[in-house]
């Protein structure tokens, strides 16, 4: 590859990148989603489409807030796991 410090990419910076697009689906993507799961399920509950609604509401929304919270655990764990890298880099490098 390259000599250039700059233009490798670490594990700590992988970890880093990946935590960036699952904080993306987190916090944008799956709400988003779950909010117009509700309003669509609203619509039809008030049009006395009570069964299509409420799967709507029931099987389909929760799927989109039990994405969004395991995406944000599993963020956490990863951006955890990439300050743990960072930082044994940052202590071996003081040490020599």
């Amino acid at each position: 590859m390259t000599q250039k410090p700059e233009l490798q990419q670490s594990a700590a910076q992988t970890g880093f990148t990946n935590a960036v697009v699952l904080g993306l689906a987190a916090y944008v993507v799956f709400p988003v989603l779950a909010l117009i799961t509700a309003v669509m399920g609203l619509v039809l509950i008030l049009n006395d489409r009570l069964v299509p609604g409420m799967i709507f509401l029931i099987v389909i929304l929760q799927a989109w807030v039990i994405a969004g919270v395991w995406t944000h655990l599993r963020r956490r764990k990863i951006l955890e796991r990439a300050a743990r890298v960072v930082e044994r880099q940052t202590r071996e490098e003081r040490e020599s």
